[in-house]
């Protein structure tokens, strides 16, 4: 049998492993997609001259006139378009980027409701996906390390739903100002099924992205961000997190009382 501190040894090897193979790797993968990202924007404004005069839309303004302008091009370079926004969405989510909420008006702007709804669905999901998969394989080490009490947090309040585990997980994602982005790399150190995470990514998101991708069809009527989030749309998403919860402790309610009932028997 190996001794403790070889053991100890053994693991903390792994360890320094697992670093390396994260700054070996994912530093590599990222500015890989980061030169590919530069790579579209540079043939899209090739392909749309007006972009020259807006660029790159980092903020709720910017997004408005982004999408003034270019939705005189939707209908001659409508697959440039929609190459833009999805290449965008899945570098932004797949990397924790903040700036998806931009990209969902801009599928609302340019693609109306239905197409653009389903473009930000498809797009969400995939990049997270993509982001739990980097964490799954090069990420663990450094994750655990740098946020510990964030995994930690995370793990117990999963563990403590085990049972309900995908109703909790869809009630996670539905409400309102849930950290997504810790939720996607912390999910895969947690034992969270990949079924899971993939079915409460895509149903889990599907108001948020709706109401956003709405907000989006008609951003010019909007003066700032704050008026798409209002409170009655918080209260609506806060409702519906509930009630995506809700047949999970129902279940567990039941078990409980069945379990008691049997103890009940056993007694007697």
């Amino acid at each position: 049998m190996e001794s403790k501190q070889k053991i100890q040894d053994k693991n903390q090897k792994q360890k320094v492993e697992n670093k390396n193979i994260f700054w070996k790797y994912v530093p590599l993968i990222f500015f890989t997609a980061l030169i590919f990202q530069i790579g579209v924007f540079f043939f899209t404004r090739s392909q749309l001259p007006q972009l020259k005069e807006v660029g790159f839309p980092l903020n709720f303004e910017q997004a408005q006139q982004f999408s003034k302008l270019m939705s005189n091009y939707v209908e001659s370079n409508y697959y440039t378009l929609l190459f833009f926004q999805a290449s965008n969405f899945l570098f932004l989510q797949t990397f924790c980027v903040p700036g998806t909420f931009i990209f969902n008006l801009l599928g609302g702007a340019f693609f109306g409701v239905k197409v653009g709804f389903i473009v930000c669905v498809l797009c969400n999901t995939f990049g997270a996906y993509f982001c739990f998969l980097l964490s799954k394989y090069f990420g663990k080490e450094i994750i655990e390390t740098k946020l510990q009490k964030q995994v930690a947090f995370m793990k117990k309040q999963v563990d403590e739903h085990r049972k309900e585990l995908l109703f909790y997980m869809l009630s996670l994602r539905v409400f309102p100002g849930s950290p997504n982005w810790l939720m996607n790399i912390s999910f895969p150190h947690i034992n969270i099924p990949q079924s899971y995470f993939l079915i409460s990514q895509f149903f889990g998101l599907m108001p948020w992205n709706f109401i956003t991708v709405e907000a989006g069809n008609v951003i010019s009527t909007f003066k700032n961000k704050d008026e798409i989030m209002k409170p009655q749309n918080q209260l609506m998403l806060a409702g519906l997190a509930f009630l995506c919860i809700l047949p999970g402790l129902i279940k567990s309610f039941n078990n409980y009382r069945q379990k008691k009932k049997d103890q009940k028997q056993k007694q007697n």
